[in-house]
């Protein structure tokens, strides 16, 4: 287990609850093979939404996309590190109302308020054993009778944090932890805090250049070599031939990478890097790409319609997309996997599993319990390292 001390994360978490106390939106990340997170605020407590419009900001968007609408954070104040500084904050634009939030921010964040009050919420209806199997054998059914081909599958999990845990600390645990995940907490106005380690890019489009890539299949940990039997294989290839498809259906020129074994978290993932190149926006992109057979199943319409009808729960943000993008439009964006609402005292961890023929209900349980183990690992990181 590593142990790295939580460094600053008192002095982020101090911000992260100025911001609440303001009644602003904010996000803090950490990119892939990056050290040190970055810090968006918005200084305007009115969420907006993501539209073909949106460059300087940050988007979050839930699974239901785009029948929900994805918010947009919009980018008025950007600071970098665990121990971030108000006084070094970028002003230069801001407006005079901006001005007069900023002050006020200032002004709770003197305060050294301790930690972000998470909301309470009613309890989630939680899939046990017995019923997510259920769950995976009508799933076999409906593919067994050609109505799909893959459908995937989640539930959720509850887990009790220690009272002096900050979700702050979470974050900094998963950084970390997960060098090669894409690390974000954040919270929106009547909405919660959620916290995520994603594992898969969705979209990243620098100019012409675009890449995405598919990202299915799941071993837990192996005894040497992982094997990939051919029910994994199919799995991914579900998701290669899909992206493919969208992208080419934007008119771009696609180019498909060798097939990889990767490990996330605990368990170990097919990925292939599927690379494209021609002019379409990033907003055009998500619309065709998500979700993905990666976190919905195939065809799309019918896995979507057999999630909203067996899952007992609502998605919210659990395999929807978040991310950055820029002023020139370009954008980072990732599932949103390895995911948990944060509550007063509990995680609510979302789980999920890709069912093909061939899969096998228990299996299939197990796996959702290995997938935990990444935040449960983070949990456990920053209750030792408190």
């Amino acid at each position: 287990m590593i142990r790295t001390p939580v460094r600053h994360s008192h002095q982020l978490g101090q911000l992260h609850q100025a911001c609440q106390a303001s009644g602003l939106p904010w996000v803090s990340y950490r990119l892939p093979g990056e050290t040190e997170p970055i810090t968006s605020i918005q200084l305007d407590p009115e969420l907006a939404y993501f539209d073909s419009n949106a460059a300087g900001g940050f988007v979050i968007s839930p699974f239901d996309f785009p029948e929900k609408k994805a918010f947009w954070l919009k980018n008025d104040l950007t600071l970098q590190g665990f121990a971030p500084d108000l006084q070094f904050a970028r002003t230069a634009q801001l407006r005079p109302a901006q001005l007069l939030v900023l002050a006020k921010l200032h002004e709770q964040f003197k305060k050294n308020l301790p930690e972000l009050a998470c909301s309470s919420l009613p309890p989630a209806d939680r899939v046990h054993q017995t019923l997510y199997e259920r769950q995976v054998e009508a799933a076999l059914l409906a593919i067994n009778a050609g109505k799909l081909e893959k459908v995937v599958l989640s539930r959720t999990e509850t887990i009790p944090l220690n009272e002096n845990q900050q979700p702050v600390q979470l974050f900094e645990a998963l950084c970390a932890l997960y060098p090669a995940a894409f690390v974000s907490i954040y919270q929106l106005p009547g909405i919660g805090c959620w916290i995520g380690a994603s594992p898969e890019l969705l979209l990243a489009r620098h100019g012409e250049q675009v890449e995405s890539m598919s990202l299915a299949g799941t071993l837990t940990q192996p005894q040497g070599e992982a094997v990939w039997q051919s029910k994994e294989q199919h799995e991914q290839q579900i998701v290669t031939r899909y992206i493919a498809e969208q992208f080419r259906a934007c008119g771009l020129d696609v180019s498909i990478g060798e097939q990889e074994t990767i490990q996330a978290g605990q368990v170990y993932h097919l990925r292939n890097r599927i690379s494209a190149k021609g002019q379409a926006t990033v907003y055009e992109l998500v619309h065709r790409l998500h979700p993905t057979p990666a976190i919905c199943g195939y065809p799309v319409a019918a896995a979507r319609a057999f999630i909203h009808e067996h899952e007992q729960h609502n998605r919210e943000f659990y395999a929807g997309f978040l991310g950055p993008v820029d002023e020139q439009g370009d954008a980072r964006l990732y599932v949103n996997l390895r995911a948990a609402r944060l509550e007063k005292t509990q995680a609510r961890l979302y789980l999920g599993g890709g069912i093909v023929a061939g899969s096998q209900p228990t299996a299939e349980w197990e796996e959702t319990r290995a997938k935990a183990a990444t935040l449960l690992a983070a949990i456990h990181h920053a209750g030792i390292s408190t």
